[in-house]
């Protein structure tokens, strides 16, 4: 006999606003919703923890790279060009 867990569902609902509600790109209400969800659940508290942790990592590592001159010029340009193209319609 297989044990369902309703709370899984909630669970599921909840997890897929994790990344916006880090970047605090939600809105009041959903925040706070989700806010609530993982004050009282141990699961889902992890998981936001162990995404957090990674996008940490994963943002200190980035800013730690120099983009090659050669790209961080061709960009330059490309970004001049369209931007004059741009205007100019």
């Amino acid at each position: 006999m297989k044990v369902v867990n309703f709370n899984e569902r909630t669970c599921e609902k909840y997890r897929r606003y994790f990344d916006a509600y880090l970047d605090n790109e939600l809105p009041i209400e959903t925040w706070q919703e989700v806010l609530q969800h993982i004050h009282s659940c141990r699961d889902c508290t992890r998981i936001l923890d162990s995404r957090s942790r990674t996008k940490q990592l994963l943002r200190s590592a980035v800013t730690k790279e120099e983009a090659p001159v050669e790209l961080a010029e061709a960009l330059r340009n490309r970004f001049r060009s369209e931007r004059r193209s741009f205007f100019s319609t």
